[in-house]
């Protein structure tokens, strides 16, 4: 078949989301069958690259779009990168501030994760921790004078994080499931996304859309799921992901990468 370009979430698609974290062995054996077919594989994530799992490494990736489509790279070459002006990351985290200690934020770069050093927050805790495993020189300080970030996820109560977004309009706010948070939301510059990244990197390898396949199952996913007419979900995803699928899988856990590589003829 035609050399296909096929792009993956991590987070519940690739990798686990428990406490295990893990790599699923099927997933990973696909990957790599998938590669020796011709086919070019990328991941695909809200994750900036500093924040890439390590255990990503034991597949040869073509690309990465990072950031929910602030960055991409490909073959080892950054073809775009999109960071908030650093006067508005100051007023962000000025802003968040003032909303008081029932809300947490964690802001990411592609270098680094900032941090309120004071915040014991469960959610921020083990995202710090997931930080200092990458190794602690970028984990950096919210009061950093150089603070400046492609994104970030903000914890909290609803009422507060409502008046952020009539504070700050022009930034896509992406509800997404956190333990221990009220609400959660993933907050990226408008005109960015999944998609977007994947309709760049298309025009700069000169390929079309129908040429892609893409595999997610959570709300960060909407986007590409919507653009890509060859749209996987998994087996784990809520109901309202796996609507706007053109193939719902397997769950993660019960071999869902390699069978739908297989079911679509990818491998």
């Amino acid at each position: 078949m035609d050399k296909k370009l096929l792009f993956f979430d991590i987070d519940g698609t690739l990798l686990t989301e428990d406490d295990e974290h893990y790599f699923v062995d099927s997933a990973r054996s696909a990957l790599l069958k998938a590669k020796e077919r011709g086919h070019e594989i990328f991941i695909n994530t809200g994750r900036t690259s500093y924040l890439l799992d390590p255990a990503l490494k034991q597949v040869p990736f073509d690309g990465f779009i990072c950031g929910c489509g602030t960055q991409i790279l490909y073959r080892g070459v950054c073809l775009f990168h999109r960071s908030i002006p650093k006067e508005q990351c100051v007023a962000i985290r000025d802003r968040i501030r003032e909303l008081g200690s029932s809300v947490h934020a964690v802001f990411e770069s592609d270098d680094s994760h900032y941090f309120d050093m004071a915040d014991e927050s469960h959610n921020v805790a083990h995202i710090r921790e997931m930080c200092m495993e990458m190794g602690p020189s970028g984990v950096r300080s919210i009061d950093d004078p150089d603070i400046c970030f492609d994104k970030y996820i903000i914890f909290g109560p609803k009422k507060e994080l409502i008046s952020l977004k009539t504070d700050f309009p022009k930034f896509q706010y992406i509800e997404r499931d956190f333990a221990d948070a009220e609400i959660n939301y993933e907050v990226v510059p408008i005109g960015y996304s999944k998609a977007t990244g994947i309709d760049m990197l298309c025009k700069e390898l000169r390929r079309d859309l129908a040429d892609c396949y893409v595999f997610g199952d959570s709300a960060n996913d909407l986007p590409m799921l919507q653009a890509v007419p060859n749209s996987i979900v998994m087996g784990n995803a809520p109901e309202e992901v796996k609507k706007l699928a053109s193939f719902v899988t397997r769950d993660i856990r019960e071999d869902g990468i390699a069978y739908a590589l297989e079911q679509l003829g990818l491998i």
